[in-house]
């Protein structure tokens, strides 16, 4: 295969394909197909009842869980058998972060399409150059 009858833009959509192409392909597949069970709040980090008041909220007889907590309506009861009030510090949360991590992702595969869309319509354009130039070459005409 003669290198001068290839289409240049057959070289960039053939770099593109590769390059880009799998990154789209990789943000697609991790979106889809990850574990969604690794990406918790550390155990050892836990988040209080008031920095996750955005992200959900826990009603106990319809009563917000911060409300009891706040009124120390809730009795917890020692393994001795001893009770106390549970304070807002008693409490703490861990948070899946699994919708944020995959909206990530997904936002950049948005991007990464199109540059792969672009790559592919340069490779076709490249591919169809180069088949007309050796159509042409076979037939003798420059």
């Amino acid at each position: 295969m003669n290198l001068k009858s290839m289409s240049p833009l057959l070289f960039v959509g053939l770099i593109g394909l590769f390059t880009i192409g799998s990154h789209f392909a990789v943000d697609i597949y991790r979106s889809f197909f990850d574990n969604r069970g690794i990406y918790w709040t550390h155990s050892s980090t836990p988040l209080t009842l008031g920095e996750t008041r955005n992200d959900f909220q826990v009603s106990i007889s319809g009563k917000p869980l911060q409300k009891h907590l706040d009124d120390r309506s809730l009795i917890a009861l020692e393994p001795n058998g001893t009770s106390y009030s549970v304070v807002p510090e008693d409490v703490s949360v861990r948070l899946n972060h699994w919708d944020s991590i995959q909206s990530k992702r997904l936002t950049k595969a948005v991007f990464t399409s199109g540059a792969f869309g672009a790559n592919l319509a340069l490779l076709i354009i490249g591919l169809i150059q180069t088949l007309a130039r050796r159509r042409a070459a076979r037939r003798g005409t420059p």
